[in-house]
């Protein structure tokens, strides 16, 4: 579809750098909605149900930058068969301990593209 937007019209001569930034940032913009789109579609209309699991939190940490993101890490759950870091919300993060248990909701998602939220 991009490529039908580029050379489909006159309006890219490919000249100018202005030309090149233009393509780069529309090819951006239709790769990040189409991604947001998909990752919505999975998710939203999913209406699976949810398979239940329980994890033990080992660790806890906060990563800053531009933004901070809240992780726990958690031992090794369903078809996880190694302890991983996820990111949770601060709330959520605020009120667990370390080795306090979790609930683990995974579903199947509509385009069948695993996914799952964790809960106390």
């Amino acid at each position: 579809m991009i490529a039908l937007v580029v050379f489909g019209t006159k309006e890219f001569k490919f000249k100018k750098a202005k030309d090149y930034f233009s393509v780069l940032s529309l090819t951006i913009f239709f790769f990040g909605f189409g991604y947001g789109s998909m990752v919505t579609l999975n998710c939203m209309y999913d209406e699976s149900v949810p398979q239940t699991f329980q994890s033990k939190v080992l660790d806890k940490r906060i990563s800053s930058g531009k933004t901070t993101t809240y992780y726990i890490e958690l031992t090794a759950w369903g078809t996880q068969t190694e302890n991983d870091d996820v990111a949770v919300s601060e709330e959520l993060y605020k009120r667990i301990e370390i080795d306090d248990n979790v609930n683990i909701y995974l579903k199947k998602g509509l385009i069948e593209v695993p996914w799952f939220i964790v809960t106390e």
